[in-house]
């Protein structure tokens, strides 16, 4: 089965850096970047079941970040760069079996990577809470489960007011982006919370 998250090592040329990203297998030869907004942070590994396809990667609307193509052994390939500056749509049309996504945000020094290596320590506990989208987020807490996860370092909430909160931060991006259906949803939850013991 596939997971959300994988743990990476990149080898540079004198240096190495772990990193956590999304893990995403392809099946298509079309990606749209927004698609993975739950790692628009940490970014994420395209592994490709069809190593010869050519997939766009359509980064129409993304933030800044960076492309890094690794061949069949892991070895890297080399690295394309989008800027969101760039008006017009813009793709960038692949091969490579493997594609590295990271944001801008990540101070690495790339130009130097060697290759990529898959590690196999443990999983992300709680990963399903921690990087599932704001959507899947409401309807979790709607479950009101005992443990709710909020950090990749083992931190989590009880059922409590602080879950609330949680939901209110929801809300607020939730009507920046002008999403009223999730809105709603998140004032049902609200309310429905509230009246349990745990949340007086």
């Amino acid at each position: 089965m596939q997971t959300l998250v994988r743990n990476i090592q990149l080898n540079f040329a004198t240096s190495e850096k772990k990193l956590t990203v999304g893990n995403l297998s392809l099946q298509k030869n079309y990606i749209n970047i927004l698609e993975t907004d739950r790692f628009k942070e940490r970014g994420f590994l395209c592994t490709k079941e069809n190593p010869s396809l050519q997939t766009q990667f359509d980064l129409t609307g993304a933030k800044d970040c960076q492309l890094i193509s690794f061949d069949k052994d892991f070895k890297f390939m080399t690295i394309q760069y989008y800027r969101s500056h760039q008006d017009a749509p813009f793709s960038f049309h692949i091969t490579a079996p493997y594609v590295l996504i990271l944001p801008d945000t990540h101070n690495l020094p790339i130009q130097k990577t060697h290759f990529i290596a898959l590690l196999k320590y443990p999983a992300i506990r709680g990963a399903h809470h921690i990087f599932a989208t704001d959507a899947e987020k409401v309807e979790i807490l709607a479950k009101n489960p005992h443990r709710f996860y909020i950090s990749e370092y083992g931190v989590w909430t009880l059922p409590g007011s602080d879950r609330l909160e949680i939901l209110r931060e929801i809300y607020t991006n939730a009507l920046q982006e002008q999403n009223e259906v999730l809105c709603q949803r998140i004032d049902q939850v609200i309310e429905q919370l509230k009246v349990l013991p745990e949340y007086q």
